[in-house]
């Protein structure tokens, strides 16, 4: 079991919560002819993180590190008054008290549950003669949001004549699943302790899903507003364009079957070579 709580350099801005779980188990028979083993991991976690902040977003109203190295050094955080962002006034000493708002309300959260299983089994049908299979899968659900309160500084800024209810909400689904099974039947042996060949024949079978669903609201009702959260939705009307909101979607889907075969031979561990012949049919 692991659990990790942690607040990143810039407060309030930066956290990570993780839970993770692991298992392995191992065995094989009294014989020592069947080996088996498993492995599975759990992991969720929660993270927030902002944006852009190698540079790629240059506004300095909305770029942490950006804007904290270019702003004046004399206006004291003090001055900052929580909820009322929309109402500072437009100058560039006023930096500060944009990012002291910017980090009180946007949200970015991303919420992520990933499972990797794999089951594994090995079998000596004879001294020189072994078939070996496993299966394995590879799961991620992942949840995005990024929400710009509509009593924010950015809101209030960019947002047109007439919309008293600004701010935007993006919101994210990703779902995956990746599956794969191996089989492999491997021939060996040596002859006259210096001559070794190893013959060996394998399939190959890969799946993939991928689906993402996403849209962006624009507008929410200050009085009902909370990230995440649809009741303060505000619908489109005919009077103006100010709340049309846009949805996305993704559907993905690959395969791959293969089989392939490897022979490798060795003369007193100084001379050898190998050969592999392989075939793929791809979902393509």
């Amino acid at each position: 079991f692991g659990y990790t709580d942690q607040e990143g350099i810039l407060k309030k801005a930066s956290t990570l919560k993780r839970f993770n779980f692991r298992s392995n188990i191992s065995g094989k028979s009294s014989n020592d002819k069947f080996n088996y083993g498993t492995s599975f991991t759990f992991n969720y976690s929660e993270s927030n993180e902002p944006n852009a902040i190698d540079g790629s977003a240059g506004s300095i109203n909305r770029n942490f590190v950006l804007g904290a190295n270019q702003s004046v050094p004399y206006i004291s955080p003090a001055s900052y008054v929580p909820g009322e962002g929309a109402n500072i006034p437009v100058v560039f000493a006023n930096t500060p008290l944009f990012l002291l708002d910017r980090r009180d309300t946007y949200t970015r959260r991303e919420d992520e549950i990933k499972v990797i299983a794999n089951v594994n089994a090995s079998y000596k049908i004879t001294d020189n003669l072994t078939f070996r299979t496993s299966f394995g899968g590879d799961f991620t659900d992942e949840q995005l949001l990024r929400v710009e309160s509509p009593i924010s500084f950015n809101a209030a800024l960019f947002a047109v004549d007439g919309d008293n209810t600004p701010g935007f909400s993006d919101q994210d689904v990703r779902r995956s699943v990746a599956l794969n099974f191996n089989n492999s039947l491997t021939w060996s042996k040596v002859f006259a302790d210096k001559h070794s060949l190893e013959v060996s024949l394998f399939s190959e079978y890969f799946k993939a899903h991928r689906r993402s669903f996403g849209f962006r609201q624009l507008g929410f009702d200050p009085a009902t507003f909370s990230p995440g959260d649809g009741a303060a939705f505000v619908n489109d009307n005919a009077d103006n364009d100010n709340y049309v909101d846009t949805g996305r979607a993704t559907v993905r889907d690959a395969g791959l079957f293969s089989y392939f075969g490897f022979v490798d031979y060795d003369y007193d561990s100084k001379y050898g070579f190998s050969a592999t012949l392989r075939r793929d049919a791809s979902y393509r």
